[in-house]
């Protein structure tokens, strides 16, 4: 189980950012039923990507994979820039 950081995610997750930042916080943090949320909100986030890669040409295959591959990318790249937040704060505390 991770450790986890006193406030939860609030500490190093902006308040304005969109559900999908808490639902990666939420994994790093063990909370139950977080990773249904991470994956819920990478397939939202793809259904989004989707019709722009459509004007942009992409057909068939390419199209679905595209969409779902910047949405995965995206999802990454929240869980490397959470993750070191996280061990910052708990590096600065003492915790870790």
């Amino acid at each position: 189980m991770a450790q986890q950081v006193a406030n939860g995610p609030s500490c190093y997750v902006d308040p304005s950012s969109p559900p999908s930042s808490y639902a990666v916080a939420g994994v790093l943090e063990g909370e139950p039923g977080a990773v249904v949320r991470v994956i819920t909100a990478t397939a939202i986030r793809a259904a989004f990507i989707l019709p722009g890669l459509a004007l942009a040409g992409v057909r068939g295959r390419k199209l679905f994979v595209g969409a779902a591959l910047g949405s995965t990318s995206i999802t990454s790249a929240l869980f490397i820039l959470y993750g070191l937040r996280r061990a910052q704060l708990l590096q600065w505390r003492g915790d870790l």
